[in-house]
């Protein structure tokens, strides 16, 4: 029994590791890319910016990218429990708050002044690294993530990945219409470079091969 305990609290810990350093990762690309270029990649933390930039212009005080990201995520979090049960979002969870505090230790200065090409190979690397990590143990970081798993639960007729396209597809828009068309070309080209690096490392980890042999005399084959 104590074996079966320690090795559930190894599991736990080597979990709750990899969620911390793929949140870190991501932490990084919004607060050395992302937010200093004006590059909304979607998601809440993409919003975050565009609301960040947006009070600075009409209430002349920005609000953090961190602290928008909790508010916006208690309300999707909340949703959540009651379609999808507790269960399920004690890491994710987790992983939210987790990288929030990384939002919020870190500092924004940007590894890249103005080149747009740079920083959105640095960002995409890092926010594909970090979501690789985090997809791998079939989680994520709550956001808009967890809000199209929770409209794909009330209407299935929804896919998980359209309502998710059609969401960070807003958020796109909005950082367009606050930021222009270039950093958020540049934005939408780190979103697809992460998605890759992302791909890459799921189906790395998960990849199986299976061999076709034809032949006639197998019946010898099979005892071999």
């Amino acid at each position: 029994m104590y074996c079966l305990w320690e090795s559930g609290m190894q599991k736990m810990v080597w979990r709750l590791g990899k969620l911390a350093v793929g949140t870190l990762l991501m932490a990084l690309a919004v607060n050395l890319v992302y937010e200093p270029m004006g590059m909304v990649t979607g998601g809440v933390s993409g919003l975050a910016i565009s609301v960040k930039a947006l009070a600075g212009m009409f209430l002349g005080r920005s609000i953090p990218v961190w602290l928008t990201n909790i508010v916006l995520n208690v309300p999707i979090f909340a949703a959540a429990y009651f379609v999808m049960g507790k269960k399920y979002l004690g890491y994710t969870l987790f992983a939210n708050l987790s990288f929030s505090a990384f939002l919020y230790m870190l500092p924004i200065v940007s590894v890249q002044q103005k080149d747009y090409f740079l920083a959105s190979l640095y960002g995409g690397v890092l926010t594909g690294l970090g979501l690789g990590l985090i997809f791998t143990n079939g989680l994520s970081t709550g956001g808009t993530d967890l809000l199209s798993s929770i409209i794909h639960q009330v209407f299935p007729g929804l896919s998980v990945t359209s309502v998710l396209f059609t969401v960070d597809a807003l958020v796109i828009l909005l950082g367009v219409a606050v930021f222009g068309m270039r950093p958020s070309a540049y934005a939408v080209f780190a979103a697809w470079l992460a998605s890759k690096i992302e791909d890459a490392l799921l189906t790395g980890l998960h990849r199986n091969k299976q061999i076709w042999i034809i032949s006639d005399n197998y019946q010898e084959i099979i005892h071999i």
